[in-house]
């Protein structure tokens, strides 16, 4: 008959069934010996990865939220136009900014790549602005 692996229901380690705590994490494993237990981490599916949801329920969000987290992550990455994805992930987001997560973060990131590139921006003008007038005199 083939052995039945018990784990720890805190960490998922393998344990013995001698064991009365969890080599691993500590866990006390007097009280939950019983025929076959599995681990606890499997178990928090939907609840844990839908940012507060009904158990099982997923949660859709919105190809404008979507599309502007994406775009407001590569707006870092774009450097020709990273001006022209940071604004339309800044539009992107407003629409839906006040239900959704991701569009909230495309928003904010939009504003940020803006603010950067106008520094950027500046900074180069003038170091241009110095550099003509150091050759020109």
């Amino acid at each position: 008959m083939a052995e039945i692996k018990e784990y720890c229901p805190s960490c998922g380690r393998e344990v013995s069934a001698a064991d009365q705590f969890c080599t691993n994490c500590g866990y006390d494993l007097r009280n939950t010996k019983s025929a076959s237990y599995s681990p606890n981490y499997a178990s928090g599916t939907a609840n844990d990865l839908n940012q507060g949801s009904a158990e099982g329920e997923i949660k859709n969000y919105s190809s404008n939220a979507v599309a502007s987290l994406v775009l407001g992550i590569a707006s870092f990455f774009v450097p020709y136009f990273s001006l022209v994805t940071a604004i339309i992930a800044m539009v992107l987001g407003s629409k839906e900014k006040s239900k959704d997560s991701y569009a909230k973060a495309g928003f904010i990131l939009g504003i940020i790549n803006i603010v950067i590139s106008v520094i950027i921006i500046v900074l180069t003008i003038s170091y241009f602005a110095v550099l003509a007038r150091g050759t020109i005199q």
